[in-house]
């Protein structure tokens, strides 16, 4: 709350994720479609850039904005940025669960 003394919170609803507004256009989150979408966005609202604040599949889409247009992003908090993570889940899961899994089993033997 004492943010909004200085700043303005924008949440607009993303084409083809579940909300109120009807797609009008499919995007693509492996072409960089959504990055061209807030970029357009942004221009349609008269900003030159923002600041985000952006939690998990939001990640992917401002990351795919900092690949078409870094310029509209002067600075980035990426929260819980799961959507960054694309694939097979398997290998997702040896590359981040097997690892976390191993640590805590190394931290339980140590006396942690």
């Amino acid at each position: 709350m004492p943010l909004l003394d200085n700043y303005c919170l924008y949440a607009p609803d993303v084409i083809g994720m579940p909300g109120k507004s009807t797609p009008y256009r499919n995007l693509s989150p492996s072409k960089d479609d959504y990055g061209w979408w807030i970029s357009e966005l942004l221009e349609a609202l008269r900003f030159n850039s923002m600041m985000f604040v952006v939690s998990s599949y939001s990640s992917a889409m401002m990351l795919s904005l900092a690949k078409v247009d870094p310029g509209k992003i002067t600075k980035a908090v990426l929260l819980a940025p799961s959507g960054i993570a694309h694939g097979s889940l398997l290998p997702i899961f040896t590359k981040m669960m097997i690892p976390m899994m191993t640590y805590c089993f190394v931290l339980r033997k140590s006396g942690w």
